[in-house]
């Protein structure tokens, strides 16, 4: 059961994730809007202060949520080119 909630979770969180920021995307006025470091590190703080609550290690939170907002980032700047191409 554990191995088939990891999976699950694994799967869906990176895909409905990609649909909220392909939807979000259409909304920004400019290019810049995409990547903006202050929001960025807001989310991983966020992030931390909710790996202490559940008790994950924030020091993988912290990694894990960089390495979603990178990725996120260079998606996203790719969904706003497509749009505004």
């Amino acid at each position: 059961m554990i191995g088939l909630l990891e999976s699950l979770t694994q799967i869906h969180f990176p895909t409905h994730r990609a649909a909220y920021v392909r939807e979000a995307t259409r909304f920004k006025p400019t290019r810049a809007s995409v990547n903006v470091p202050a929001r960025n590190a807001q989310v991983i703080e966020r992030t931390k202060r909710e790996a202490v609550k559940s008790g994950m290690p924030v020091s993988v939170a912290g990694r894990v949520y960089e390495a979603v907002i990178e990725a996120g980032v260079r998606f996203e700047e790719c969904v706003f080119d497509a749009f505004n191409g």
